[in-house]
């Protein structure tokens, strides 16, 4: 399994509406082959700063579905975004193979 995690930086002005789209793109992300999970990370830190962080995790099945979304939906997904938003985010991006998981069967909200 995969663990495809994107980090964005977000202008603290358009933050609450972009969350908005960022929920809609997450799940659109989950009807692509291989994606499995998503999770939407919110940082604690400093709200002071002109920038908020989100963390956003998608598990996939493979290695093969991760790079099948990179060549044939990735360019058109990441439009989306900058159509809306512009320059007024940025989004660094790492791929980590998952070597454990362990869920403990609770639901949590």
């Amino acid at each position: 399994m995969i663990l495809y995690e994107v980090s964005l930086f977000i202008d603290k002005h358009i933050y609450h509406e972009f969350k908005i789209w960022l929920n809609e793109h997450a799940t659109e992300m989950l009807s692509y082959d291989g994606f499995i999970d998503a999770k939407i990370l919110s940082e604690t830190s400093d709200e002071t700063s002109d920038e908020r962080a989100l963390i956003v995790q998608y598990i996939l099945d493979s290695e093969e579905n991760l790079n099948n979304y990179f060549n044939n939906k990735a360019m058109m997904m990441r439009k989306k975004g900058t159509d809306l938003f512009g320059e007024k985010f940025r989004a660094t991006r790492r791929i980590l193979k998952i070597e454990f998981m362990c869920c403990s069967q609770k639901i949590i909200a």
